[in-house]
């Protein structure tokens, strides 16, 4: 009877098995729901991301004020890319871009630009009274906040050039470049331009291929800098062949700046005066608040009205200080102490008579 008895139906069970069985078809159909709504969603978003991110660019365009036209070419969960960007009034545009690849990254932090190539870009600007406009591209640069620095950002640069219409002449630009922005970058810097005038003095042919690098946040620039001649007419005055070698080191917010540029130059004249070949050293080192340094120059022969010399050297050191309290916010100031040193001052030092030589 025992056996009997466990082989008995429990309706008891049988009902708590069936209100199992129930809930449990009742929370898959939800979770069946769910899923076809969350791939509906998520498919929906991945169709529509190209209006989205249109929307988003126009917008903030928009928002800015400034004109734009562009191609989205590809939207993916890593890289985004745009052809063709036209910033500006498209019968003269500020910029156009060919191609701009932006790649993103994640961490712990969210999403972050891990990667920038720009091929094909071509920058219009204007340098007046001592201001650089880029137009507006001017107007998607502002708005940020802090101290001016390098983007951690690993970039290519291909075939960029930006022409600059100053108040001197044309000045023309041109970078390509890989690596990190803020640590390990390399690339080319070339300027050159036809010729430039500043009051009655003109600089004729400027061409200076430079490279450029980044170490620790900082930007150097080396190269050399030359042109055919340097002339000023109200003084009769003509630099024969100036060069330089420069090299330059600072960061953005330029707190801290640092150089040295040599100078030579096949000779110089002045009405009837004439130096021979010349040479020069500048050197600085500072901040845009407190810039010191040093230069010197030499000429290893020197003549003029029917007298010549040797050798003859002219130093000296130098400060310039633009935030100095006693001249006004943004007056600048300088300070410059320096000595010349020519055969005859040598002469007079010694107590020897100077005469020129035969």
């Amino acid at each position: 009877m025992a056996d009997e008895a466990g082989y008995m139906d429990d309706p008891a069970g049988d009902e708590r098995a069936d209100g199992r069985a129930r809930r449990l078809r009742r929370a898959r159909r939800i979770g069946g729901g769910a899923a076809i709504l969350l791939a509906l969603g998520v498919g929906g978003l991945w169709l529509a991301r190209e209006p989205i991110a249109d929307n988003f660019i126009a917008g903030e365009l928009a928002r800015r004020g400034v004109q734009g036209s562009y191609q989205i070419t590809r939207i993916g969960p890593r890289t985004q890319r745009l052809e063709n960007l036209v910033i500006g009034d498209p019968r003269r545009p500020d910029l156009t871009v060919r191609l701009v690849e932006v790649d993103i990254g994640w961490g712990f932090t969210g999403a972050r630009i891990a990667r920038v190539q720009a091929s094909g870009v071509r920058l219009n600007a204007r340098f007046h009274d001592g201001v650089l406009d880029l137009g507006q591209v001017g107007r998607l640069m502002e708005g940020g906040k802090g101290e001016a620095q390098l983007p951690d950002w690993r970039v290519q640069i291909d075939d960029a050039r930006a022409d600059i219409a100053s108040d001197y002449g044309l000045l023309v630009a041109a970078m390509d470049g890989s690596g990190p922005m803020r640590s390990g970058f390399i690339g080319t810097l070339g300027l050159s331009g036809p010729s430039f005038v500043a009051g009655d003095c003109t600089l004729d042919r400027l061409m200076a291929p430079m490279d450029l690098t980044t170490e620790r946040g900082q930007v150097v620039i080396d190269g050399p800098v030359q042109s055919r001649a340097l002339a000023c007419k109200g003084a009769d005055m003509r630099l024969v062949m100036p060069r330089l070698k420069v090299n330059l080191r600072g960061d953005l917010a330029l707190k801290a700046i640092s150089g040295a540029v040599t100078f030579n130059a096949d000779g110089a004249q002045q009405e009837r005066r004439n130096l021979g070949p010349l040479t020069g050293l500048l050197t600085f080192k500072g901040s845009r608040e407190d810039l010191r340094g040093s230069v010197a120059l030499s000429t290893l022969q020197a003549s003029g009205d029917g007298v010549a010399m040797g050798m003859a050297k002219l130093g000296g050191n130098f400060a310039l200080r633009p935030g100095g309290r006693e001249r006004g916010p943004g007056r600048p100031r300088a300070a410059l102490s320096a000595r010349a040193r020519s055969p005859a001052r040598r002469a007079r030092a010694s107590g020897a008579p100077w005469q020129p030589p035969p």
